[in-house]
């Protein structure tokens, strides 16, 4: 498990993923993209503590943290030496199923997480980022469901669509002025 200093915080997952955003639109002309150092959750960490939702480690793959080899030039002797780094790239790719509650405690059983949880997201349909034929950011359609009054089940609000990059800037921070909206038309 990560430590609390090298957990980023919420600025710091949103400047990874402006510089993932920025990445994409300036691989237009390129074969190959380039990964970032720094990666928009901790890769180690079980969970995402500062987030808006708790998004697992098991979700790396979807936000497509690798670790890998890199190459490191030491200044003063020259030497090259070959470690292996958590790196961030631009192939976020959500799925169908994908589910993201807003407890952050272990959740054991469905009538403890019913009174833990307030909001629950699920993945309806999603399409991956991708470059050929034509720049996509992806696509994400998403339900909004939250438990009913007495908190013996869970009741579906709404759908929404937007890109794979809105949707992890969601997850990170929450809904913006649109998705804040269709949260109070709906009693969320």
């Amino acid at each position: 498990m990560a430590t609390r200093e090298e957990m980023p915080d919420i600025t710091n997952s949103l400047e990874v993923l402006t510089s993932l955003t920025t990445t994409f639109w300036a691989s237009i002309d390129k074969d190959k993209t380039e990964r970032l150092i720094r990666t928009v959750r901790p890769a180690n960490a079980e969970d995402t503590p500062d987030w808006f939702l708790s998004v697992p480690h098991f979700y790396n793959t979807a936000l497509d943290i690798q670790l890998l080899p890199r190459v490191f030039k030491d200044q003063e002797t020259g030497e090259k030496t070959t470690k292996h780094v958590w790196t961030q790239g631009i192939w976020l790719d959500f799925h169908k199923g994908d589910t993201f509650y807003d407890s952050k405690q272990p959740l054991s059983d469905w009538s403890e997480t019913l009174q833990k949880t307030g909001l629950i997201v699920q993945v309806d349909d999603a399409a991956s980022v991708g470059l050929n034929p034509a720049h996509f950011e992806g696509r994400v359609t998403f339900s909004i469901h939250s438990p009913n009054l007495s908190k013996t089940k869970v009741v579906k609000r709404f759908l929404y669509t937007c890109t794979q990059f809105e949707f992890v800037r969601f997850l990170i921070e929450g809904p913006g002025e649109e998705l804040t909206k269709l949260f109070v038309e709906h009693g969320i």
